[in-house]
C-alpha cells in the first residue's frame, strides 16, 4: 500500500496535550457559579408558581366557608355555607338606623336623595381654584 505525500507528514505527526487555558477555566468557574445561583431562582420561582396556581384553584373550587347577609328590613340573618353542609344560621342582629347596608338599600330603591342630611360643617365649598390663588 503506497501513501501520498500528505498521509506520510501526517503518520509523522505525534499528538500533543493541551495546556492550560487559563481564561477558558476561568469561564467554566464562572459559568458554574452562576448556574448555582440560576438553579436556586428557578427553584424558588417554580414553587411559587405551583402555589400560586393550587391557591387559584383552591379559591376556584370554593373549599373556604362563605357568610352571606340576607337583609330583611332592620335584621340581617347570616347564614354560614359550607360545600358538604346546608346552611348553618347564624343569630340575628338588629341592623343600626345608619348603617352601611340598610343606607346602600335605600339609595338603591330611592336614589341619592334618601342619604341623610351631612353633619359636616355648613357653608362655602372648597375648590381647587381656591387652594391655588392663595
Amino acid at each position: 500500500m503506497e501513501y501520498n505525500e500528505f498521509e506520510k507528514k501526517m503518520m509523522k505527526l505525534t499528538p500533543v496535550m493541551p495546556g492550560l487555558d487559563s481564561t477558558a477555566v476561568a469561564f467554566e468557574a464562572g459559568y458554574r457559579k452562576g448556574r448555582r445561583v440560576a438553579r436556586v431562582w428557578q427553584v424558588c420561582s417554580g414553587g411559587m408558581a405551583l402555589l400560586l396556581v393550587l391557591l387559584s384553584i383552591y379559591t376556584m373550587l370554593g373549599t373556604g366557608r362563605r357568610f352571606a347577609p340576607a337583609v330583611d328590613n332592620n335584621l340581617v340573618q347570616f347564614a354560614s355555607y359550607h360545600n358538604n353542609a346546608g346552611p348553618v344560621e347564624l343569630p340575628v342582629k338588629k341592623l343600626n338606623e345608619n348603617s352601611y347596608i340598610l343606607l346602600r338599600n335605600k339609595v338603591l330603591e330611592h336614589g341619592v336623595d334618601a342619604l341623610p342630611e351631612s353633619s359636616g360643617q355648613k357653608g362655602r365649598v372648597l375648590t381647587v381654584r381656591d387652594m391655588l390663588q392663595s
